[in-house]
């Protein structure tokens, strides 16, 4: 569990970065105790940084509480997987107060080959992702809606594409079994 703290809850300037089975922005009752700026922050050196590993389900990422992001992330090469953004471990809304992920340079967001590599992105304040950077890639994604599938929906855009810097996105897989975005 990392809550609670004057910054970020994970702050990263180095590449290679994992993050898998953490409670980000809770209590162990699993109620907000956000971080008061962002529950995990990728600076552009950051590189090639994974969130959530899709080959367990004990690997999960939950983040939620933050007074800005849930995930932010300045550079390339970022995969999040297994991942729950806005969302407590039993599908309540634990929302972030800007985005569930804002993004600045290319990312995968779900991991289309296995089921467990889901993200769950819900409760976020206004974009659940938001990105202005080229290359993003969404597949096996859920977002406005809890595990259980209750609708919990985001305050603004589910995903905005900002401007032409976001070139070259592309939302859904149609040729993988887990590639639905919905």
């Amino acid at each position: 569990y990392i809550s609670a703290n004057g910054g970020n809850g994970v702050y990263c300037e180095g590449s290679g970065l994992m993050v898998a089975n953490a409670f980000i922005g809770f209590d162990l009752d699993g109620n907000a105790a956000g971080n008061n700026l962002t529950g995990i922050a990728l600076v552009a050196s950051a590189e090639n940084a994974r969130i959530g590993d899709q080959t367990s389900a004990s690997g999960a990422v939950y983040v939620g509480g933050s007074i800005f992001y849930g995930i932010l992330c300045a550079a390339p090469g970022l995969m999040v997987a297994n991942a729950f953004i806005g969302l407590n471990p039993n599908g309540t809304a634990v929302a972030n107060s800007k985005s569930g992920i804002r993004l600045y340079r290319s990312a995968r967001i779900g991991d289309r080959t296995s089921a467990d590599g889901a993200v769950y992105i819900a409760a976020s304040g206004l974009q659940g992702i938001h990105c202005d950077g080229p290359g993003l890639v969404v597949a096996n994604t859920i977002i406005g809606m809890s595990q259980s599938g209750t609708t919990i929906g985001n305050g603004r855009n589910g995903i905005w594409l900002d401007g032409p810097g976001a070139a070259n996105a592309r939302i859904g897989d149609h040729t993988a079994a887990n590639g639905a975005v919905y």
